[in-house]
């Protein structure tokens, strides 16, 4: 019974859960979580950064969105996309 709802859950959430070959669908859930906050947290820092008028400000508020940006990329998503997980 669980592996049919997790394979509904799979198919409804199709993009989100798109990274997580075979594993968990709880560990799949909080990855997705994660990396929303990652987003929200992007999308705040670019604001600030166009909003800043000190360059030392904006160059500080830029390194802070480079290290979420990188973040952002989980080692198994970037394994997935290049084809090292099948």
């Amino acid at each position: 019974m669980d592996a049919v709802y997790e394979g509904f859950i799979r198919q409804i959430a199709k993009e989100s859960l798109e990274g997580t070959l075979g594993g968990d669908i709880k560990d799949a859930v909080a990855l997705d979580k994660r990396r929303q906050k990652l987003q929200r947290e992007i999308a705040v820092l670019e604001k600030k950064v166009r909003g800043e008028k000190q360059f030392n400000r904006q160059v500080e508020l830029n390194s802070q969105l480079k290290g979420c940006e990188e973040n952002e990329k989980p080692h198994e998503f970037s394994f997935v996309k290049s084809g090292y997980i099948q």
